[in-house]
């Protein structure tokens, strides 16, 4: 906010000036509404000189351009009203002006006589000769622009010091904000990070199911640590269970070739097929006679509801046989597979 804000808001907090009759109070009341219709509700009007020159000195400095009465009337927001602006520009003007030819080359004094009345006036303070003007055909034709003569540093700026000092303190709040926005920035990732993670709530709940979880682990681990001292007795089972493959497959090898011989020197009389289905000129005990006939069997089982014993011995260990299991069959390869009768 500039000076000349700054100035208006504090104004607006100030009191009404006081007036002393009804010519003087609606003459107030006429620049008060003036004032409110150009800068809204709240707005309070400048009658004292020594208040109205900062505002008119800060509006043309911050303007940085030649400006009529009008156009400061309205800059101001009619805060100042006409005749106390116009006064106030008289007090604040150079001693020397210009004709009204518009040439900037020759200077005319200003009337004695009104330099006088501006010094009973009390104009010679701060805000003299802080404003230039340059007279048009009117009065509201006249320029007014800062004096830069009367400005810190001629109006040229700040001073070498204060604007090495400003570049300064620049260059720190560049850094400082530098470093704000990377912890701002490392924060923000922490923050995602910690949104990904559970809530304690969350957290309680997953550790007691994975507790439970580890719990039935150790039992089960604990159930087949029991089972180590048999893995010898499994790897004789299984070399056992080989052997009698390997015996099996032999025997099926011999039958076979025989029944084959036997086909073929009687010119078909006897056949391979039917003596394996069990309704041939030679009866064997083949596999496939074999698996026929534990299925019908487990059929004519199914048919009928089997009583167990009361005082039939269980284990709690004790591996529940599959009832539909009728037996096991090898296919030319020697590779054996369980025969499933349908349920």
């Amino acid at each position: 906010m500039c000076d000349i804000d700054t100035v208006l808001v504090e104004r607006k907090k100030m009191a009404p000036p006081k007036v002393k009759n009804a010519a003087a109070l609606a003459m107030h009341k006429k620049w008060q509404e003036a004032a409110i219709q150009m800068g809204g509700e709240g707005a309070k009007i400048v009658v004292s000189k020594q208040e109205a020159k900062p505002l008119i000195l800060a509006c043309l400095r911050d303007s940085y351009r030649p400006m009529t009465i009008t156009d400061i009337f309205k800059r101001l927001k009619a805060v100042v009203p006409s005749p106390v602006l116009k006064a106030c520009l008289d007090e604040m003007a150079v001693s020397n002006r210009t004709d009204g030819s518009g040439s900037d080359e020759e200077e005319i004094p200003q009337a004695a006589s009104g330099k006088k009345e501006a010094r009973k006036t009390g104009a010679d303070d701060d805000f003299s000769d802080a404003v230039c003007v340059k007279l048009g055909r009117s009065v509201g034709g006249s320029l007014y622009y800062a004096n830069q003569e009367k400005m810190d540093n001629k109006g040229n700026g700040l001073l070498p010091d204060e604007r090495n000092e400003l570049v300064s303190d620049s260059q720190k709040a560049s850094q400082e904000k530098m470093s704000i926005s990377a912890n701002l920035d490392s924060m923000n990732s922490e923050i995602k990070g910690l949104l990904c993670e559970p809530t304690n709530n969350e957290a309680d709940v997953k550790i007691s199911s994975e507790e439970q979880l580890v719990a039935n682990l150790q039992e089960k681990l604990q159930e087949s640590r029991r089972f180590l001292a048999n893995e010898k007795k499994c790897k004789n089972t299984r070399k056992r269970v080989q052997h009698l493959a390997d015996h099996w497959w032999k025997r099926r090898r011999l039958c076979m070739d025989f029944l084959l011989m036997i086909e073929e020197c009687t010119e078909g009389a006897v056949s391979v097929k039917k003596c394996l289905a069990g309704n041939g000129q030679i009866e064997i005990e083949s596999d496939e006679a074999v698996i026929r006939e534990s299925v019908e069997a487990f059929k004519s089982r199914s048919s009928r509801t089997a009583l167990r014993k009361k005082n039939e011995p269980s284990s709690r260990d004790a591996v529940e046989p599959t009832a539909n299991f009728v037996g096991m069959k090898m296919n030319p390869r020697g590779t054996m597979s369980r025969v499933y009768a349908e349920p």
